[in-house]
């Protein structure tokens, strides 16, 4: 993929080049980012990219911030060779790098997320599929889900599937890697947003096959070495109910970004498979999202001509 200067001062500006943080200076987090962006706006600079090339004081008289946060700005955008030896690695492993400003950027992320939406984000895999409609799907791990709740999920992913939707995951173990393993089988396409980790998914083998055969994108917002953690799964799960035409929780705690994505209207609908355990299921219900009692009751291609129809209507008034 080919980026403009404005996705290269992205990068710069907000990536980790290290697993571990060990940073100069902090990245910006998606909100300081956005506030930047409207910094270079009111200042008449045509674009994020003008930055490159300026010094402390270039900043500092261009953007009429104090001198220790032009350092800052400064400190990062300096790390041009940095970021081109990572992107080489990156590229050798078959990893690439996605930005606002690139066209495969999703809409709906910049749309819903406004300023939480990632700046940039690390990916492997067929970036084609992020243009599908999408329907998302989430759990949690060490939840064992009932006949009941296995069978429903299975049947859902293979309706979605025939729709022409893409599943997008946050691809914990139990639900989700269930609803990867049987869209790939029949033949559907998945984006799994990760929360770390990113190098582990890619090199195992059900994935790699996946990827190989385009049926697969794997997103991360950190680092493709860093770790899972739970500040990144609600990241992550933001991003995945934001690409999400609609969203199915199989398993929660209540604790998982749910009532958040609800307040926010991340997705247009939110369901929640009505099952007694985990008690989680049944919070979320409780406040406000649509319980689903019986998949094979739910006439999907019914549900999809809304959900399509609903996302038309929203992109028509961007």
């Amino acid at each position: 993929m080919r980026h403009n200067d404005d996705a290269f001062t992205a990068m710069l500006l907000t990536l980790p080049l290290t697993a571990n943080k060990d940073e100069l200076v902090r990245p910006l987090s998606s909100a300081e980012f956005s506030i930047l962006r409207a910094r270079v706006a009111a200042c008449g600079a045509r674009r994020i990219g003008d930055l490159i090339g300026l010094d402390v004081s270039g900043i500092m008289n261009l953007l009429k911030v104090p001198e220790a946060e032009a350092y800052r700005l400064c400190m990062l955008l300096c790390r041009t060779m940095p970021l081109s030896y990572a992107m080489e690695r990156f590229y050798e492993q078959n990893l690439e790098l996605l930005t606002l400003y690139d066209s495969a950027y999703p809409e709906n992320l910049a749309t819903r997320l406004g300023d939480d939406a990632p700046a940039a984000m690390y990916m492997c895999g067929d970036a084609s599929i992020l243009s599908m409609p999408l329907v998302g799907i989430l759990g949690i791990s060490g939840v064992r889900m009932s006949k009941k709740a296995e069978d429903g999920l299975r049947t859902l992913v293979r309706a979605l599937v025939r729709e022409g939707f893409g599943i997008v995951t946050s691809s914990e173990l139990g639900a989700c890697r269930l609803a990867e393993a049987e869209a790939v089988q029949c033949g559907g396409k998945v984006v799994c947003a990760l929360a770390g980790d990113l190098m582990a998914k890619k090199d195992e083998e059900d994935s790699a096959a996946a990827i190989a055969r385009r049926q697969m994108l794997l997103l991360s917002l950190v680092h493709p070495d860093a770790p899972y953690t739970g500040v990144h799964a609600l990241a992550r799960n933001r991003v995945v109910y934001a690409l999400s035409l609609a969203s199915f929780v199989i398993t929660t705690d209540g604790k998982r970004g749910e009532t958040e994505a609800l307040r926010r209207r991340l997705c247009d609908w939110l369901y929640v498979f009505d099952e007694p355990e985990p008690a989680g299921n049944r919070v979320i219900i409780a406040r406000g999202a649509t319980p689903v009692h019986d998949v094979s009751q739910m006439d999907i291609q019914k549900y999809a001509r809304s959900w399509r129809l609903a996302n038309a209507e929203q992109l028509s008034f961007l």
